[in-house]
Order: C-alpha cells, then sequence, then structure tokens
C-alpha cells in the first residue's frame, strides 16, 4: 500500500508541481477506493482505479483553479518543505512538458515518470492505445520542436 502511495502522489507532483497538491489528491482517490473497496477490491487491477481516480481529481483542481490559490499561499505563507529536485538537465523538459496540453501532459507523466506502458495509460485514463501512442508522438514532436531537438535524435 505504501509502494502505491508513493507512486500516486509521484504521479500527481508530475502533474500539478506541488507537493501540498498532490498529497491531498492522492489522499482523496485512496479514501473513494477504500469508501469503494467491495467493488474496487475485486478489480484485476485497484491501483489503475486509484490513478483514474486521481487524475480525475487533479483535473477537477486545475479546472477550479487551486493553482491561483495556490500561488498566492504561497507569497504569504514561508513554509519550507523537502522537496525532490529534478537535476538540472530535466529542469528544461518538464518545464517543456508543463506547457503541452492537458491530455498529452498527463501522457507524458505517466509513461516517462510513473514508468507506465501504453496499455496500462489507456486502461486508467479511459482510452485507446492508439491515442495514447498518438499523444505521445505528436507531444514529443512538440517537445523536440521547443527544446532545439532534431527529430530522430534522442536528448
Amino acid at each position: 500500500m505504501e509502494r502505491e502511495w508513493k507512486l500516486v502522489v509521484a504521479l500527481l507532483y508530475g502533474l500539478t508541481r506541488d507537493w501540498y497538491a498532490a498529497e491531498d489528491l492522492a489522499q482523496n482517490a485512496f479514501a473513494a477506493a477504500e469508501q469503494r473497496w467491495a467493488r474496487v477490491g475485486s478489480l484485476e487491477k485497484p491501483g489503475a482505479w486509484v490513478r483514474k481516480v486521481a487524475i480525475n481529481g487533479q483535473r477537477r483542481w486545475r479546472r477550479r483553479g487551486l493553482l491561483e490559490a495556490r500561488v498566492l499561499a504561497q507569497r504569504f505563507l514561508h513554509v519550507y518543505i523537502e522537496q525532490v529536485e529534478l537535476p538540472a538537465e530535466y529542469a528544461e523538459l518538464w518545464d517543456a512538458v508543463d506547457r503541452l496540453p492537458e491530455a498529452q501532459r498527463e501522457i507524458f507523466v505517466l509513461r516517462y515518470q510513473s514508468d507506465l506502458d501504453v496499455a496500462e495509460i489507456a486502461e486508467i485514463l479511459g482510452i485507446s492505445e492508439g491515442t495514447v501512442k498518438s499523444r505521445l508522438h505528436y507531444g514529443r514532436k512538440t517537445l523536440a520542436k521547443w527544446l532545439g531537438d532534431v527529430e530522430g535524435q534522442s536528448r
């Protein structure tokens, strides 16, 4: 359970770039799973269900404008928390990923931060594997353009 918790928080941090929101959203997803455990526990992959609920919660969080509230709160609160710092060579990449459309950004975080395969991503997001592959393809092309890579070269 602790392993799943860490994976879901990491996924949500990848989508929100906010530790407080990631932990809060993860807690909500796990609470929803506990409330529905009779059904969720019988699923082949209950972790995928929790990730899907977490992603949907993150979408609602963004729409409600809580991102703006977080920025204001950071201005007035001087709270220091231990955070994982990305190596400098990845910061530019993740800044670019943050600028991708939401659908592509979610897939990139699930694929490259959570290390899930195409089938798992499709199951979590409720979309076809072809859609996952297409969004990865177009997202990679966009990132290559933004980051100055020549198509076909790896960074």
